[in-house]
């Protein structure tokens, strides 16, 4: 029980902080300006851009497959283990790159 409760409270701490910064952000925006440079946003690019990342993805996932030689593991299931490692190599990239690139050994 005593695990659960850390968990549970872990991510209402997190929520929580995560709330808080994004309304410090919003508070600090200036709407006029945002609303004239979402203007000359054409969506229809937008959700053509989205469709060709996700389309260029999901074929990233599909060739992995010939990989896999003695188990049978769906494109969907590639797709998403892929998109898991790209953001955790975001992630770490953004914890180990500042050290990394001042130059400090002890980053690495």
């Amino acid at each position: 029980m005593k695990r659960s409760l850390v968990g549970v409270s872990q991510i209402a701490f997190w929520l929580a902080a995560s709330g808080g910064l994004g309304w410090l952000a919003l508070r600090a925006l200036d709407w006029d300006l945002v609303r004239g440079e979402l203007k000359g946003v054409s969506v229809s690019l937008i959700v053509l851009a989205v469709a060709v990342f996700m389309f260029a993805s999901y074929l990233r996932a599909y060739r992995w497959q010939p990989l896999f030689i003695t188990e049978k593991i769906s494109t969907p299931r590639l797709f998403v283990i892929q998109n898991e490692g790209i953001g955790s190599a975001q992630r770490l990239t953004s914890l180990v790159g500042p050290g990394v690139r001042a130059g400090d050994s002890r980053a690495a």
